[in-house]
């Protein structure tokens, strides 16, 4: 899952021109209502906005600083929208009645399930899915893929009140997440990651016309025939988090070769090593290691009962 990349000082003023001058993806656009601050929160000094039910806490010392929106009944599902004010004006002058997204922040979101299936099939840069309910909704923490910090000018000392303001700013954001969630009751904090192994995964799921096959010496390449394939897809996916790894050596055995030719890949799933995959494209080779939330799920474990459904399904078991 990628973040905002934290920049070093030296290349803000060069990044900032060159954003200045390209095109810049701007915050979610909703008519914003006057927040209302809730009367009390369970994070210790914060000052609360609420929205449809769910609120956001804000560290008191940071409120003057920030403007915070409450789209109502957003179609994107937008709770919150939070920006630097002293951004904002400053962009008002530079370039007025211009929506650049100046200072944006971050934003919360909340989606429903198959919205949250369409987004783990594609890249996910700029949002984040972090939380659920108990109602089956889930919570993206959005954010800007360049700088939104504005001046009158870009040669800011980095020593400056205003950027030493704007870093604590975006630190404060990138741990939102966890205060939202302890904020918020039947709210659970979540980990999505967005690897190449997820998107084609997930694309298998949730994406109706994937083909695949399954292969393994035992008795060769198989066909899904009348299998379905959510179930095993399913477990597969719950709680499952991707990374990439180097320098793992390959176990010897068998592996179980799920075949996706439409997307021209092959995945490996060792059996002497349970949760090591292999993704082939284009001849590269990338090893990736799952890890499960229940600490009980085992990835070649999952294909091999698949596997082995294929092959009872074609009569060959």
């Amino acid at each position: 899952m990628k973040k905002t990349v934290w920049i070093p000082s030296f290349l803000l003023a060069l990044i900032l021109a060159l954003t200045a001058c390209g095109e810049t993806a701007e915050a979610p656009a909703e008519e914003p209502r006057e927040p209302a601050p809730a009367a009390e929160s369970n994070v210790v000094g914060a000052v609360t906005y609420s929205n449809d039910g769910m609120i956001l806490p804000v560290p008191a010392e940071f409120e003057s600083l920030l403007e915070v929106k409450t789209p109502e009944n957003s179609e994107d599902g937008t709770l919150f929208a939070v920006s630097e004010k002293a951004s904002i004006e400053w962009g008002e002058k530079l370039h007025p009645g211009e929506d650049w997204g100046d200072g944006w922040l971050f934003s919360i979101g909340r989606i429903d399930e198959d919205a949250l299936h369409d987004m783990l099939c594609y890249d996910m840069s700029g949002a984040v899915p972090f939380a659920s309910d108990t109602e089956g909704n889930y919570y993206v923490f959005y954010h800007p893929t360049d700088v939104r910090f504005v001046r009158e000018s870009y040669d800011i000392d980095p020593e400056s009140e205003d950027w030493k303001q704007w870093s604590a700013l975006n630190e404060w954001a990138w741990e939102v997440q966890g205060a939202f969630a302890a904020e918020n009751d039947d709210v659970t904090l979540r980990s999505f990651t967005n690897t190449d192994m997820d998107r084609l995964l997930n694309q298998l799921a949730y994406l109706e016309e994937e083909p695949y096959t399954l292969s393994c010496p035992s008795f060769g390449t198989l066909e899904p025939g009348s299998v379905d394939k959510e179930p095993f897809l399913d477990r597969l996916l719950d709680g499952v988090s991707f990374t990439m790894t180097d320098g793992e050596a390959v176990p010897d055995g068998e592996y179980i070769v799920l075949d996706l030719p439409q997307a021209g890949e092959e995945l490996d799933f060792f059996l002497g090593d349970g949760n090591l995959v292999r993704e082939i494209y284009d001849g590269e080779e990338t090893l990736y290691r799952a890890s499960y939330e229940n600490g009980e799920t085992v990835a070649a474990d999952v294909m091999q009962a698949w596997y082995d459904a294929l092959a009872e399904d074609a009569a060959v078991g």
